[in-house]
């Protein structure tokens, strides 16, 4: 958001047009957006202030108009290993492969797929993705409108979720939660879910 006012100085009677902006931020689901126009109209009204006491003498003559920027946002960009927080590690329900490479999607389908032969979740323990999947054609770290063609080529089913962190109010806390999905298969296969 971008916040449009018209300002004038007395000491040197100019006239100019000010602005104040937020930081761009991720909105994944609509109940998200009362609490975002909330914290957006806190940054602007403490960026006016600054503005005011630094730059003494400019006087708010009226708001011009308000801008709000919406980017299409891709949250698929997941290329090699992430270390996940601690929390989603504890559940043990997570596969999270130590690859450093961009194939992070194809080493978690392999994990899926086989058993590990050793320690869990490092490559070595795996057959690699290019001897268990074709990914002819697919561009990786792979994006969500690949991801058809990933199933249709390897004969499996996925949905993809994502992983946001979030700020709780509650709890005064940084917490996680499961978004999406982000992809959902229209085939009835062998079945997966991937979080990213």
């Amino acid at each position: 958001m971008e916040l449009f006012g018209y300002y004038y100085n007395p000491s040197t009677d100019n006239h100019d047009v000010k602005s104040f902006n937020t930081p761009f931020k991720v909105i994944c689901n609509s109940a998200e957006t009362k609490d975002l126009i909330e914290e957006f109209v806190t940054v602007i009204d403490n960026k006016a202030d600054e503005f005011a006491e630094k730059d003494s003498g400019w006087i708010l003559l009226n708001f011009i108009h308000l801008e709000i920027n919406i980017n299409k946002f891709n949250p698929l960009r997941a290329s090699s290993f992430i270390e996940l927080p601690p929390e989603i590690v504890r559940r043990q329900a997570v596969v999270n492969i130590r690859n450093n490479d961009d194939y992070c999607f194809a080493w978690s389908i392999v994990a899926a797929l086989h058993p590990p032969t050793s320690v869990d979740f490092v490559t070595s323990s795996y057959p690699h993705y290019s001897t268990v999947l074709n990914t002819a054609g697919i561009d990786f770290p792979i994006s969500l409108k690949d991801i058809k063609k990933f199933e249709n080529q390897n004969n499996i089913s996925i949905n993809v979720y994502g992983l946001e962190k979030y700020y709780n109010k509650i709890s005064n806390n940084e917490e996680y939660e499961v978004i999406g999905p982000l992809h959902f298969t229209n085939a009835k296969k062998i079945f997966m879910l991937i979080y990213y």
